[in-house]
């Protein structure tokens, strides 16, 4: 399958570059966006390139390809990760990538199925047990607040309320599309 179809019809190819099985993205150094390994396509859920990444999403979900995100740290060649640990890394990228607020209004925007794509992600790779813990992590982190004495109010990590009650029932969510699908 061509890789051209996850960039739209008129990409401006000195800031994109398709080079074997990738897709890179041009911004100060090039950062990889796509990649083919077995025939099976994965985008890489990178923060760097948020506006970049819900692109090719939209452009692989009207071409109806399927795909899966993944942690950018794969990428990097001098970091050696094996075994489980990658499914690891993989669902926690999903879920803090999730509380980020561009990917948040982006998926919407989109009509991007996110936990959908986590719990068909889980079940390729037989790794929805892990789900639960590393859930409960992202999710302390995602609630947690401070006091800020002086103004006698509460600081919340994700400022926004509504990303902070979805990541509540989250979990929920993800049950519920492991069940249906």
């Amino acid at each position: 399958m061509e890789l051209n179809r996850f960039l739209s019809k008129n990409y401006n190819s000195e800031e994109w570059s398709i080079h074997k099985h990738s897709i890179f993205k041009k911004k100060i150094i090039w950062i990889p966006v796509v990649t083919e390994i077995d025939n099976k396509f994965y985008i890489y859920l990178d923060l760097r390139i948020k506006r970049e990444v819900l692109l090719v999403i939209k452009n692989a979900m009207v071409n109806s390809i399927k795909f899966y995100l993944i942690s950018p740290l794969i990428s990097n060649p001098k970091i050696k990760i094996e075994g489980d640990y990658i499914h690891r890394l993989n669902i926690e990228n999903y879920l803090n990538c999730y509380s980020n607020n561009i990917i948040w209004d982006g998926v919407k925007k989109i009509n991007f199925d996110f936990i959908g794509n986590l719990t068909d992600y889980c079940k390729e790779f037989n790794c929805l047990d892990k789900i639960k813990e590393i859930y409960s992590l992202v999710n302390i982190n995602v609630q947690s607040n401070y006091k800020n004495w002086y103004n006698n109010e509460l600081i919340y990590n994700i400022n926004r309320s509504d990303i902070r009650d979805e990541f509540n029932s989250l979990y929920r969510d993800i049950q519920l599309s492991q069940i249906l699908k």
